[in-house]
């Protein structure tokens, strides 16, 4: 499932692809934001997704990457979890 090298992109391309969007769509320079960021925001965004659908739309090989780079703790999903989680029954 992995992409083959002869496709890699080298960073300094992907950053100039990157500038040439941002320009293109009127938007400003946000030091640190680019492509890592918006594949960190779509693993985020589709978090409900099957781990290993969600993998293989964004390129990683491993799933696991999802969760340990890409996927960012969500407040509200948290919160709802919380909300909603199961009492349990006291043992005397």
């Amino acid at each position: 499932m992995g992409v083959p090298r002869s496709h890699l992109v080298k960073k300094i391309v992907a950053n100039k692809w990157w500038r040439r969007a941002e320009a293109k769509a009127k938007l400003d320079h946000v030091p640190g934001m680019g492509f890592h960021s918006a594949r960190r925001k779509f693993a985020s965004e589709l978090k409900g997704t099957n781990l290993r659908d969600l993998a293989y739309m964004g390129g990683w090989k491993n799933p696991q990457t999802v969760l340990t780079v890409y996927q960012q703790p969500d407040m509200e999903l948290q919160r709802e979890a919380l909300a909603t989680r199961k009492k349990l029954k006291a043992t005397a």
